[in-house]
């Protein structure tokens, strides 16, 4: 998604013959779960994931590789202006989902929130 006055990107993402480009907000705890969803897409070239974001250094997770041309970041809006992902996939609390989608929608990137799961009644 590119909205009206949005920078454009510094490389090609979505597009023909391009994949999309992802980030990962909160990429440990939560999002280790969709580092490993994301890992196999990028691997067959479906996807290329750009950034991961957490406050702490990234686990090691070896069924959650993390792709040497990916960078880490602690702050998501240093991320979004440096890699410009295409999509952006939020997994923290979700009292920060707005702010972050908010930034993410004004850096161009289309933002996607996951939520807790909660049992079933």
């Amino acid at each position: 998604m590119t909205g009206p006055g949005a920078a454009p990107r510094a490389e090609a993402g979505a597009g023909p013959g391009h994949p999309p480009t992802v980030a990962l907000v909160g990429a440990n705890g939560h999002g280790r779960w969709h580092r490993r969803a994301i890992a196999p897409l990028h691997a067959a070239g479906r996807v290329r994931l750009v950034g991961l974001v957490d406050v702490r250094p990234l686990d090691d997770d070896p069924a959650a590789p993390v792709p040497p041309e990916a960078r880490a970041f602690t702050d998501h809006r240093a991320m979004l202006a440096a890699v410009r992902p295409d999509v952006v996939v939020l997994c923290t609390p979700p009292h920060t989902h707005l702010p972050i989608a908010l930034n993410a929608l004004a850096a161009g990137a289309d933002p996607t929130a996951t939520r807790a799961r909660t049992p079933a009644s």
